[in-house]
């Protein structure tokens, strides 16, 4: 398209595509069309014939027989391959010329309409750069117009630009007189228009341009020509984006089209990236070793106090001042706690093991820790598969503290090391295999929920549309939307693994334990694992204790 197309285009269709031609004469040479003295083979010649001269020579030496069909089959492939070449050219000039058809409804009917985005109000891309440039009515997005817009902050951008534009302009006028100046002597010198240094055609159009591209246009922001192609190149390069991202949507969700009237095309996926199914990951299982440890310690706990202390130890769900039994309380019903005179405050789940008395009015919900305390933590309550995740949890906490044969063992454990009127040195202690059958027995009910968590993200409901989660459109976003995709599978996903992962977390273990721990800190000693809560300091003598009785208890626990 530079000065010369039209020499160039003659010089084309004028030589009759020489290169072709001389390429098709050696093609033609190599199954002996044509002689090897011929002068189609001369570069000297080349430029001096033209493909029909090519092709009529060829056909003039052909011979139709059997011994020569390999003749007969170059000869045809090449004539079909430039009768294809020039139907390109044609359909080509015919896609250029002719109104594109309406295939289908999605399909702009004009070429304008590539460039232009058909729900602009809440299109991304044109929210992010009203926000960011504060043109009025140049992007059209539901900032465009809003009250207090443009704020302070655009029309001190759009000053900036203005007065910065204006400095541009005038080093350009003193460029552009230069080059008046300079054009002007050298064509008084050399006798020759522009001179001989500068190109003819080019040169008058280049400083026009220049001139228009830094003018800057005090009803147009103040930007200059340069700066408002740029800014519309923005807008219809997103146009163009949104309205494929919007065709592939509508074909690939399958609906009622020209193209496709019938509805969903056949095997269409629901969402965009495929079936739900595909999308939702299966997190694996965690361990729940630790959990159903603390559950039993705080179980013996619950009996060594019984019979040292007289105290009746239950779990207590705390919220400030308020308690409420764990055994009849359920998951929904601890989550409802927050609206208990409006507070918001962490979603979190507190259950403490021990006794409500006055005497611990400073402790929440009146509950001294004693046999320990549990925290069931809260990811997530809007994704369907986590809370059956949390609930699952919240009820395994339930199941293990009143399961009886962890709670039969417990009791003998307490028998067989505490001193009490009930002493029994033979009680039985659970076998590996129990411990073993209980572990199977809890993580099988948490595969369980994770594969009823999965089917339920994979059939969530969208509460505000009332559909399928999945069925979500961001077409209305514009192709920015797409990316509203993938952040909505990684916020699914990510809110299913970690609820999976977030097993309930023993904030304090029994007070007896948590009182060795602190004495045997204080030694300045490295402590690991169970050695913690070891009721005897390093020196052999024995922690202190605010009971004798306490001696019992920890010791027991920490057996």
């Amino acid at each position: 398209m530079l000065p010369g197309i039209f020499p160039r285009l003659k010089s084309l269709f004028a030589s009759g595509f020489v290169h072709i031609a001389v390429f098709m004469a050696y093609v033609y040479a190599a199954v002996r069309l044509l002689p090897a003295n011929h002068p189609y083979l001369s570069s000297a010649n080349a430029g001096q014939f033209g493909i029909r001269h090519v092709i009529a020579e060829a056909r003039r030496n052909l011979t139709f027989d059997r011994k020569n069909i390999d003749q007969v089959v170059i000869f045809f492939t090449l004539l079909i391959g430039i009768v294809i070449l020039f139907m390109q050219f044609g359909l080509l000039l015919m896609a250029l010329t002719v109104q594109i058809a309406h295939a289908a409804v999605v399909m702009p009917t004009c070429y304008s309409c590539f460039f232009v985005t058909p729900f602009p109000l809440d299109d991304i891309a044109f929210t992010m750069l009203d926000y960011t440039f504060g043109f009025d009515g140049l992007y059209g997005s539901f900032v465009d117009g809003s009250p207090g817009w443009p704020t302070p902050f655009h029309e001190g951008l759009h000053a900036l630009f203005h007065f910065y534009n204006i400095g541009v302009l005038i080093v350009g006028l003193i460029v552009f007189l230069y080059f008046i100046v300079t054009i002007v002597a050298e064509t008084a010198q050399s006798g020759t228009p522009f001179g001989r240094r500068f190109n003819h055609a080019w040169a008058p159009v280049r400083l026009i341009l220049a001139l228009g591209l830094l003018f800057p246009f005090t009803n147009l922001w103040g930007m200059n020509g340069a700066q408002l192609i740029t800014l519309y190149a923005a807008k219809w390069g997103s146009s163009v984006a949104t309205n494929g991202w919007t065709m592939f949507n509508e074909i690939i969700l399958g609906k009622p089209t020209t193209m496709y009237p019938g509805g969903p095309v056949p095997g269409a996926p629901t969402t965009p990236l495929g079936q739900p199914e595909t999308l939702v990951s299966i997190p694996n299982p965690p361990h729940l070793n630790t959990l159903i440890e603390f559950l039993f310690v705080a179980q013996t706990c619950k009996w060594m106090e019984k019979k040292i202390h007289d105290r009746d130890i239950e779990g207590y769900i705390v919220k400030d001042e308020f308690n409420f039994p764990l055994a009849a309380f359920t998951f929904q019903d601890a989550l409802g706690l927050n609206a208990i005179n409006n507070l918001n405050q962490s979603q979190d789940i507190v259950i403490r093991f021990g006794e409500v008395s006055d005497f611990y009015k400073r402790e929440p919900g009146w509950v001294s820790p004693i046999c320990g305390e549990i925290i069931v933590n809260i990811k997530d309550e809007t994704s369907p598969g986590t809370m059956i995740l949390q609930a699952e949890y919240y009820k395994l906490i339930q199941d293990l503290w009143a399961e009886p044969s962890n709670d039969f063992y417990a009791d003998n454990l307490s028998k067989k090391i505490t001193p009490t009127f009930d002493k029994d040195p033979f009680a039985s202690m659970p076998t590996a295999s129990f411990l073993q059958t209980i572990i199977t027995e809890f993580n099988d009910s948490v595969s369980e929920a994770i594969e009823l968590a999965v089917e339920a993200q994979i059939n969530a409901i969208n509460p505000n549309t009332g559909q399928s989660f999945w069925l979500d459109d961001f077409t209305d976003r514009g192709w920015v939307g797409a990316a509203l995709w993938y952040n909505k599978i990684a916020q699914f996903n990510g809110s299913l693994v970690a609820a999976a992962f977030n097993l309930p977390v023993a904030s304090r273990y029994p007070l007896v334990m948590e009182r060795v721990r602190d004495q045997r800190r204080m030694t300045g000693e490295f402590l690991f694992g169970p050695d913690r809560y070891k009721p005897y300091l390093s020196n052999g003598k024995l922690v202190e204790f605010q009971s004798a009785g306490d001696v019992h208890i920890a010791i027991a626990l920490y057996y």
